[in-house]
């Protein structure tokens, strides 16, 4: 299996949050940076988080099976056997090892992906495929989570939450954009609205992102392993979402 671990920083890697994950012989890594420049790294001032990890999944190959998007300061505790273990027992279309505020019941050690925290999120090729690029004009950061927490229902229950590892941030700081809680629910409310637009969602499903986040993981059930049919084809099958949108043109097949 080969991994790409694409690590977004203002400067650079940060010293005991995730060091055997880089160190890894399977794993390769990508780094962009957006304070200040370093040789190993791509670099784009002033940009936000969206933006920047857009810019890594345009520049990495597209030859790895996963690629891990992780953000400097998140410390991950559990080894990269267990991820391998999981992702390939399950073969996922999205992978997120367990965030440690997560409220969400349940000790299996795969649970449902439903509504993850993002800092962390491992794609599946051809899920990621569909995934790239973010958007990015609702401020690309709490809101480009939304976005992907919302595409990835076109992908459930192939969406797993890996509780043996279990991931937290480092770091308390703002970043580029969405500094504060109001303006952060206000841009996840505006992404949300802009997918409902591509979304297939039955009448009785909330009209605000954060009723919708606890609606929809109340109804969520026990993640299942995929059948390995390729996650942008899989895409145009689900019912979910409307992939005759122009969002999806060149996507999904």
């Amino acid at each position: 299996m080969k991994i790409a671990l694409l690590e977004t920083s203002p400067a650079g890697p940060m010293e005991g949050a995730h060091d055997h994950l880089r160190n890894d012989s399977r794993i390769d890594v990508y780094d962009i940076t957006h304070d200040c420049p370093i040789d190993t790294a791509l670099f784009s001032p002033a940009s936000t988080w969206a933006a920047n990890r857009n810019i890594l999944w345009q520049h990495v190959p597209k030859d790895y099976d996963y690629y891990w998007f992780i953000d400097y300061d998140v410390r991950t505790c559990g080894d990269i056997d267990t991820i391998v273990a999981a992702l390939s027992d399950y073969k996922p279309a999205v992978a997120f090892p367990a965030y440690v505020r997560d409220p969400k019941q349940g000790i299996d050690r795969i649970r449902s992906g439903v509504f993850n925290n993002n800092m962390s999120v491992i794609f599946d090729k051809t899920a990621a495929s569909v995934v790239f690029p973010m958007p990015e004009q609702f401020g690309g950061f709490w809101d480009a989570a939304t976005y992907v927490n919302l595409l990835s229902l076109a992908w459930y229950p192939h969406v797993i939450d890996i509780a043996d590892v279990m991931v937290y941030s480092m770091v308390s700081s703002d970043y580029a954009a969405n500094c504060n809680l109001s303006d952060g629910v206000a841009a996840m409310q505006a992404c949300f609205e802009w997918c409902i637009e591509w979304m297939v969602l039955p009448v009785s499903a909330p009209n605000s992102v954060v009723e919708f986040k606890e609606w929809m993981r109340e109804s969520s059930s026990v993640s299942l392993p995929s059948d390995g049919l390729p996650f942008n084809q899989r895409a145009s099958m689900a019912r979910i979402i409307d992939t005759s949108n122009e969002w999806f043109k060149g996507r999904v097949y």
